[in-house]
């Protein structure tokens, strides 16, 4: 009996054990299927240190001292000596025009010349009086021409005496009209003011209108008599020369002038431009039609070919750098604009690279209206070699890091966008089952940042508490997670 109850006991306690052995096994695996189930992310320590900004700004090489060559317009361009990029010396051959086109051009400005001083349009305006008259006149003759010297009583313009008398007559009848309608108010205000009515006022503020009316009418009416007693005629009150006429025969007269007077009459600006130009012409004709360089430099930039006809503005571009130092200058948006000053050691690439300087200074950084631009001198010293072309393009680079230190986040942490961003922070807690990582939500105030990294003066965690930075899956506040040690493929939506 002992026997058997012992055998009994010692087969419960296999049982038993045995059970704990399953339970275990399954806790074990649950357990294996849940964690399964979590985000598996990776982590990272958050810096302290400065911020480092790179600024990279395209820009150009410039000239202190660019020349234009300007060439007749009109002309035929035989052949041309030179292009964009090519060196010159003072002197030097640019381009040859055609001799014929060159005095067909000549030909061309000498009777614009002649035309333009018979028309009164080679004067100057300074101290030139115009003529007006009253509006509404026809005009039956203008008695002078442009260049048609004159003295004060001379008959200018002709009006048509009938279409005159016309005129004054309807004024006369329209102020008559409002002188009876001006005394009827009189009369009507007379009687209220006797029967001690309110409508006095009233009447007085008509009266006034129409008398305004009728002084203007009859001042209109006076200076159209004025010109009647003058023989339908207006005369010039002053000596001098008659530089333009804008009167025609049988126009009605405007608010313009009919024409314009000078006492002492300058030959214009045109006219002297075309004088500008023959002497130009001429000079091109003895030589030949050949056009040589007055600088020695670079030709930024040719506008001209052969078999062309020449136009208004320059033809070609001439960089002078013997009258001053070449730069690289660009502009810089005002994200860039404040990491930049003037003394910055700055990288200058050109070429994609083969062309490049690690020791060249900002000169100049200004704001001119609305865009910042830098200067950056270049000099032999700067370039051991080769220097860069003129109107060559080229980058600029350089690294600043902030006055004051920040805790730094690497962009790849942070979620959200704009002003509502925030990280998740992984916070280690002891479970049953032993340690475990919980995602914490943290909102960031943000005060700078770079492409990698963004600055924060407080994040408001522990010390040492690392942020997520991938996840496999989403992420929720509070969720618990797996910590990986490689990274992960990154499902969550930032």
């Amino acid at each position: 009996m002992e026997k058997h109850n012992g055998m009994t006991k010692s087969a419960s306690v296999r049982w038993f054990v045995g059970f704990l052995c399953v339970m275990a096994m399954l806790s074990l695996i649950s357990r294996q299927l849940y964690t399964s189930k979590l985000a598996l992310v990776t982590a990272e320590d958050i810096r302290h240190s400065k911020l480092s900004h790179t600024v990279n700004c395209a820009g150009t090489v410039g000239c202190d001292s660019v020349n234009a060559v300007f060439l007749p317009e009109g002309v035929l361009a035989e052949s041309v000596y030179v292009h964009q990029g090519d060196k010159v010396e003072k002197d030097s051959r640019l381009l040859k025009l055609d001799t014929q086109s060159l005095k067909a051009r000549y030909d061309e400005l000498e009777s614009e010349r002649q035309k333009s001083l018979e028309n009164g349009d080679g004067y100057g305006s300074e101290g030139a009086s115009p003529v007006f008259a009253e509006t509404g006149l026809r005009i039956t003759d203008v008695c002078v021409k442009a260049g048609d010297k004159v003295s004060a009583g001379d008959e200018l313009v002709k009006f048509d005496k009938s279409h005159l008398i016309r005129l004054i007559n309807t004024l006369e009848a329209d102020r008559n009209k409002d002188i009876i309608a001006r005394n009827a108010l009189s009369d009507k205000q007379a009687a209220a003011e006797a029967d001690e009515e309110s409508m006095g006022e009233s009447y007085a503020g008509q009266i006034d209108t129409l008398d305004v009316s009728i002084e203007e009418q009859q001042s209109n009416i006076d200076r159209y008599l004025v010109i009647l007693n003058s023989g339908c005629a207006i005369k010039t009150t002053m000596e001098g020369t008659v530089t333009r006429v804008e009167a025609k025969a049988g126009q009605v007269t405007g608010e313009s002038a009919l024409m314009v007077i000078s006492a002492a009459p300058e030959v214009s600006n045109g006219l002297l431009r075309i004088d500008e130009e023959l002497e130009k012409l001429k000079a091109l004709i003895d030589a030949d039609g050949l056009v040589l360089s007055e600088y020695s430099g670079t030709v930024s930039r040719a506008d001209i070919s052969a078999g062309a006809v020449t136009a208004e503005g320059a033809a070609l571009f001439i960089a002078d750098v013997s009258e001053g130092g070449i730069y690289f200058s660009g502009l810089a948006d005002e994200k860039s604009a404040k990491h930049l000053s003037a003394g910055d050691i700055v990288e200058l690439y050109f070429r994609n690279g083969r062309l490049r300087t690690a020791s060249a200074v900002i000169s100049n950084f200004t704001l001119r209206d609305s865009d910042y631009r830098f200067e950056v001198p270049l000099t032999e010293e700067t370039f051991s070699g080769e220097m860069p072309a003129y109107g060559e393009i080229g980058m600029m680079r350089t690294s600043a890091l902030t006055e004051g230190e920040y805790y730094l986040i690497s962009k790849e942490a942070v979620h959200g966008t704009g002003a509502k961003r925030f990280v998740f922070a992984l916070e280690e807690t002891d479970g049953f089952f032993g340690r475990e990582y919980h995602a914490v939500k943290h909102d960031l105030n943000i005060e700078d940042e770079n492409d990698t990294y963004v600055a924060v003066s407080s994040t408001g965690l522990a010390e040492d508490t690392p942020v997520i930075i991938t996840s496999n899956r989403p992420l929720t506040d509070g969720a618990r997670v797996r910590l990986s040690v490689g990274k992960v493929n990154d499902e969550s939506e930032k």
